[in-house]
């Protein structure tokens, strides 16, 4: 699955973006409701860092895990340690998956 971490981030700085645009032809425009519309802009701004801060903690917390594969480690026995094939748990499901059988020791 694609990472969507970058599209998410994309959409968040296109949010600051527009919200900073509607701050300032606020501040320019003498409108009946330059008050509404800069309080939006201000909302919108503090929502977009917020988001912004969300992501890229998740980024940098469990991007790697997604983009090299981490999660996949239980599909294939072949990382684990013989300490954690001795389980009766791990026995039984490598018998019912055909693995091959290890002496024990």
């Amino acid at each position: 699955m694609l990472y969507l971490g970058n599209t998410a981030l994309a959409l968040e700085i296109l949010a600051l973006v527009g919200a900073t645009a509607l701050l300032l032809y606020t501040k320019k425009s003498e409108s009946a409701c330059r008050g509404f519309a800069g309080g939006v802009a201000y909302f919108a701004i503090v929502l977009s860092l917020l988001a912004m801060l969300c992501t890229l903690y998740r980024a940098f917390r469990y991007g790697g895990v997604e983009m090299f594969g981490a999660y996949g480690r239980h599909e294939s026995m072949e990382g684990m340690t013989p300490e954690e094939r001795k389980c009766p748990m791990m026995e039984r499901m490598m018998k019912s998956h055909g693995a091959p059988e290890e002496p024990h020791e």
